[in-house]
């Protein structure tokens, strides 16, 4: 793979926002540049100057769409300008939400009584406070527990523990940041229910965790409470963990998975789990993948949307509510820079900024303004433009044309950072958010 280097590209520093969401914790967000909406896929990139992440960047070119990248590979350092101040990192779990400021800093909102908040106490709060010591962040990532990836390419966590998700080398839950042991050179990291993934620069991914189903990728049957290298599994550049199933997308754009199958999340035609990486069926020229908790979804170069996996609430978009073993496409959507899969939802946003959803509604996850009506077609989230857009555990957000966070979905534990504990039915600007995100730019 030739890498080509560039030494600066400016963003403006409302659009560059990205939002990360849920147990699938994916690598790519969108932003905006020169009038064209971009979907940014980042890997990593290991080489005689350092390591660094690799940009691969798909979209829209003003009213023309952008099917090959525009940019094939823009090269930054783990600490440069795309983590810098115009990108803080999103990430909603299970029952709190994570936000990474401009200078590196952490903050956390929702419940707490295993530690989530990485504040020191198990006290639950609606309003976003500072996760402490942790610094020098560049990416986060939520589940039942929560794991950050530092500039020096180091791991840290804090959390619900009793599987060793947090890889420090025990199974004791923490109320405060302990770092994954051994971990060094890291790219990009990600969570699953009871399992933690990490990619280093290098292509290789290491994981720890429970294995349950086969989900460390070891081919064991015993969990890990400290990272190891899964075996065989080279030339990756980016992963996303599911409930207890992960993905890797290859160099090459095929896309590789292990761990849980009840539902053919693994996408290789069987509802058998694997303990070993198994090349998703079908599947070419991917650009992002998105785990769920049970199904997933993959982003083709072309904008094409394919799916698979659990479909009972019909969160394949396919129009039924079978579940299916192998890639099926999402027909109704084209043209799209940015996908991602909840816990029995997904979202996709347009190259035209236009947002869409479809699947499980119970608590308002799908925007429309009710609780009550589940899609196997995505239908548009009308009168809303966004530049990027997550799915995560029954809730969504987005980033709108404005350059502002908007949540929506269960709001249980506080976690959409409102009072009370009804559901947000449509997206809706965080409580003290907005300040966080701008008030040092």
């Amino acid at each position: 793979m030739r890498i080509h280097k560039i030494k600066h590209m400016k963003r403006t520093k409302l659009l560059g926002t990205a939002l990360v969401l849920g147990l699938a914790v994916p690598a790519p967000y969108v932003t905006a540049a020169g009038g064209a909406v971009l979907s940014v896929t980042q890997s990593a990139y290991s080489g005689q100057s350092g390591q660094g992440v690799t940009q691969t960047v798909y979209g829209s070119n003003g009213n023309q769409p952008i099917l090959k990248p525009s940019v094939s590979q823009v090269v930054y350092g783990v600490a440069d300008e795309v983590y810098g101040s115009a990108v803080p990192l999103f990430a909603i779990g299970s029952s709190h939400t994570l936000a990474l400021e401009a200078d590196g800093s952490v903050w956390a909102w929702g419940y707490n009584v295993y530690g989530e908040l990485g504040d020191g106490t198990d006290v639950s709060r609606y309003a976003p406070g500072q996760v402490t010591p942790l610094n020098d962040i560049v990416q986060v990532a939520a589940g039942n527990h929560n794991v950050a990836l530092k500039s020096d390419g180091t791991v840290w966590s804090w959390g619900y523990n009793l599987d060793g998700q947090l890889g420090d080398g025990t199974s004791t839950t923490r109320k405060s940041p302990v770092q994954a042991a051994g971990l060094h050179d890291v790219a990009q990291v990600a969570v699953g229910f009871t399992h933690s993934l990490a990619l280093k620069g290098d292509g290789t991914v290491w994981v720890w965790g429970t294995d349950e189903y086969g989900e460390n990728g070891l081919a064991e049957s015993s969990g890990k409470l400290v990272p190891e290298q899964i075996p065989g599994l080279n030339d990756v550049v980016s992963i996303s963990a599911g409930g207890w199933y992960s993905l890797a997308l290859k160099s090459d754009g095929t896309v590789w998975a292990w761990g849980s199958n009840g539902d053919g999340e693994l996408g290789d035609g069987t509802t058998t789990s694997r303990g070993a990486p198994m090349q998703v069926q079908g599947l070419t020229d991917i650009s992002s993948i998105s785990a769920g908790l049970s199904h997933a979804i993959a982003l083709q170069k072309d904008g094409s949307v394919w799916s698979w996996g659990a479909n009972g609430f019909g969160q394949l978009g396919d129009g039924t509510e079978s579940d299916r073993s192998v890639p099926v496409q999402v027909t109704a959507i084209r043209g799209a820079v940015a996908v991602s899969a909840g816990s029995a939802h997904s979202i996709a946003l347009l190259n035209d900024g236009s947002v869409w959803t479809w699947g499980s509604n119970a608590n308002g996850q799908l925007g429309n303004g009710d609780t009550s009506t589940k899609r196997s077609n995505p239908v548009e989230l009308e009168g809303f433009k966004a530049i990027q857009v997550s799915a995560g555990w029954e809730a969504s957000g987005a980033l709108d044309s404005d350059g502002i966070v908007r949540l929506w979905g269960d709001n249980l534990y506080g976690k959409m950072g409102q009072p009370g504990k009804a559901p947000v039915l449509k997206p809706e600007t965080v409580a003290g958010l907005p300040a966080i995100l701008l008030n040092k730019r």
